[in-house]
């Protein structure tokens, strides 16, 4: 009975996916990331592909490469062109990273894109954004010696790459677009850069750093040199504070935003020692740092923390001076 019953479920099977569409998965490259900008009636867009699936076949004469840059009119165009000049199909549907040059925050930029993304099936919102105002060919290529991305982690998982972002962690997609059609709503998004060293054998290296921090709403940029409290402003997996009077480890850093009942930012932490620094200190530490960076920005009248957007979701009518900040730290 059971053999009858397995046999009728594979004919079953058999005629219902009789001239069903299969994608031999050797044949299809998977996009990790992809690179977006605008110039001149043109958009641009570098896709790159992860080491398991790159571009072109390998030849003395044309070598395989994880990116592939392609210009059209219009974004329809760009993207269908990558699938028009390879012999393989591109899955969109495992994107996690996409970034954006400086120049391609504006608005009707901004639109046509999202109404790109959710008109077209190929297409997921689970990726994350970043900014970047240098040539990306640099930026998608730099190596390690074992000729992995420096920043492969950041490309294809940027959720868990908290290490990477010295400055402030990437937004996701439907929260920037949220945030986007809230209006008057400033985002934080992390830019990447270039940089040189020298590396223990006295050679230069070129590497790819998240120190930056592109402020959509605004247009201004800062760097972690200018701007050193700006990183407590949100999550930090791990941090060494190195200042002349406090010296520690701070690890699974949250600062959480409460707008109920009180207007409250309440950080927990945990630190280790790496000095004589008392919890005290910690805290009063990275309580000046907190302030500092805040009065910066009020006193700019960039509103940082979105108070007018909050006041108009929650019906309330608070101001930057109601503010109250509270830090826990444990060992």
């Amino acid at each position: 009975m059971k053999k009858s019953a397995l046999l009728l479920f594979i004919i079953v099977f058999m005629f219902l996916t009789k001239g069903s569409y299969y994608i031999n998965i050797l044949e299809e490259i998977y996009i990790a990331s992809y690179y977006l900008s605008y110039e001149d009636g043109e958009y641009n867009a570098t896709f790159y592909a992860n080491d398991s699936a790159l571009f072109g076949k390998q030849s003395d004469n044309k070598p395989v490469t994880q990116t592939a840059s392609f210009k059209g009119e219009n974004l329809s165009k760009v993207f269908q062109m990558i699938e028009d000049t390879l012999d393989v199909n591109c899955n969109f549907r495992h994107v996690e990273s996409v970034i954006f040059d400086v120049n391609f925050f504006k608005e009707d930029l901004l639109e046509d894109y999202f109404l790109f993304i959710k008109n077209d099936i190929r297409f997921d919102y689970n990726f994350y954004i970043f900014a970047t105002d240098e040539d990306i060919s640099t930026v998608y290529g730099i190596k390690n010696p074992d000729s992995s991305t420096t920043t492969e982690y950041a490309f294809n998982s940027p959720d868990g790459s908290s290490h990477l972002y010295l400055i402030t962690r990437p937004i996701h997609y439907t929260e920037f677009v949220r945030n986007f059609y809230a209006g008057s709503y400033i985002q934080r998004i992390p830019m990447m850069r270039t940089t040189e060293s020298w590396t223990i054998d006295d050679k230069l290296s070129k590497s790819v750093i998240l120190d930056k921090v592109y402020m959509y709403g605004t247009g201004e940029i800062y760097t972690l040199d200018e701007m050193p409290g700006f990183v407590f402003l949100g999550n930090i997996k791990s941090k060494r504070i190195d200042d002349d009077n406090t010296k520690c480890i701070i690890v699974n850093y949250k600062n959480d935003l409460s707008v109920m009942r009180k207007f409250t930012m309440t950080v927990k932490t945990e630190y280790k020692k790496t000095n004589d620094s008392t919890m005290n200190e910690v805290k009063e530490y990275i309580e000046k740092k907190l302030k500092e960076t805040l009065d910066y920005f009020y006193d700019n009248n960039i509103d940082i923390l979105n108070i007018k957007d909050i006041n108009y979701r929650y019906k309330k009518n608070y101001s930057y001076e109601d503010l109250k900040i509270k830090i826990k730290i444990s060992e």
